[in-house]
C-alpha cells in the first residue's frame, strides 16, 4: 500500500483514480437525453465501442428507471457532471430490506466509472458484480432502501472497487 496524503486518500486509490479516468482516445463520448432508454442505448453503444463517456443533455431532472440496468463492458464513465439528475426508481418493487430486488445498475467489467448522481427509493442501489478497479463516486442516497453499494461477485471476481 502507498503512503496516505493529507486527506487519507493511498497513493494506490489516486493512481487507480487517474487510470480509470484516462479514457481510450478511440472511445465514444455520449450526450444523452434523460430517459431510460436512452441510457440503455448509450450503453449499449459504448460496450460495442470498447468504452467511453455518457453524460447528459439536462439539469436538475429526474431520470424514472423501470428496470435494472446493467453495465457489461470495460472502461464506461456514467457521469452526472454535478448537474442534479436523479435516477427515480418507478418499479414494482418495494423500498424494504428483501433482497434479491431490482439496483439502479449492475457492473460486469473493468475500470468503469459512476459518478455525480443522487439515487431515489431504488430496491438496492448500485452492484458491482464482476471485474476490478471500477469506481463509485459521489452517489447521494437520500432514501436508502436495502443497500446502497454492493461489491459482492455472485461467484465472479469483484474486486479493487473504489468508493
Amino acid at each position: 500500500m502507498g503512503r496516505n496524503d493529507a486527506r487519507g486518500v493511498t497513493r494506490r486509490a489516486l493512481l487507480l483514480a487517474a487510470a480509470v479516468i484516462a479514457a481510450p482516445s478511440s472511445a465514444l463520448d455520449l450526450r444523452i437525453e434523460g430517459t431510460e432508454a436512452a441510457l440503455r442505448h448509450a450503453l449499449a453503444r459504448v460496450a460495442a465501442a470498447g468504452g467511453g463517456r455518457i453524460t447528459f443533455q439536462v439539469s436538475n431532472a429526474f431520470i424514472e428507471i423501470e428496470d435494472r440496468i446493467v453495465l457489461r463492458g470495460n472502461d464506461t464513465v456514467i457521469d452526472g457532471e454535478d448537474r442534479n439528475i436523479t435516477f427515480k426508481y418507478s418499479g414494482p418493487d418495494d423500498c424494504s430490506q428483501k433482497e434479491g430486488q431490482d439496483p439502479l445498475i449492475e457492473i460486469h467489467g473493468n475500470r468503469n466509472i459512476i459518478r455525480n448522481f443522487t439515487l431515489d427509493r431504488f430496491p438496492d442501489g448500485i452492484h458491482v458484480l464482476s471485474g476490478y478497479d471500477n469506481v463509485v463516486e459521489n452517489i447521494r442516497f437520500p432514501k436508502i432502501c436495502e443497500d446502497a453499494v454492493t461489491n459482492n461477485g455472485r461467484g465472479h471476481q469483484a474486486f479493487r472497487t473504489v468508493i
